[in-house]
């Protein structure tokens, strides 16, 4: 019977409904307000990141830290997702976004290398353009990126994750209205 109590429990602490204090015991955890993530392309702002303004929005405090590595060689599932020959270099950038201190969002970013080698994006977070998110950045460096799928050449590729329970992801997309000029309406 202990152990079914002892799984219980851990399913629940899992699942946010219960949270232990070491020393303690194990009570029931206050309820989490979820974080509202937009991601829309009318969004894109030259002077800061969405993910920032979300967490303003919501009162929270927007923050984070990243590591990048240049001359990273791409894995072959990266290379194949951008476009380029498993083991061409890329810049990877890790990132850990913080709302009021807390993780809400893990995201590993991969560019060519070849794409911005000798300009001043070459490094996302780094020189006068860091923080400004890739479609600023190439765009200060002639490189348009018009869509979030490409018919070209990919720009970037991401992987996010992002704590369900934590987090609501809402995507806004715009939805083109077209109307057939050879019917009519009554």
């Amino acid at each position: 019977m202990r152990d079914v109590v002892r799984r219980a429990q851990e399913l629940l602490i899992s699942q946010g409904v219960l949270e232990g204090r070491a020393g303690s015991g194990t009570y029931v955890a206050e309820p989490r307000q979820r974080v509202r993530m937009v991601r829309s392309s009318a969004r894109e702002r030259p002077d800061g990141s969405p993910f920032r303004a979300d967490m303003k929005a919501g009162s929270r405090q927007g923050d984070g830290e990243s590591r990048t590595g240049a001359k990273v060689p791409a894995p072959a599932d990266i290379a194949a997702r951008l476009g380029i020959a498993e083991g061409d270099l890329c810049v990877r950038t890790t990132y850990e976004f913080l709302g009021d201190g807390r993780p809400l969002q893990l995201s590993t970013s991969w560019e060519p290398y070849d794409l911005t080698v000798g300009t001043l994006v070459v490094l996302p977070e780094g020189g006068p353009h860091a923080g400004a998110g890739v479609v600023n950045r190439m765009a200060a460096v002639g490189i348009i990126v018009s869509h979030a799928v490409e018919q070209r050449r990919p720009a970037e590729t991401a992987d996010i994750v992002v704590p369900a329970d934590h987090c609501e992801i809402v995507y806004e997309i715009p939805v083109n209205r077209w109307q057939d000029s050879s019917r009519s309406r009554s």
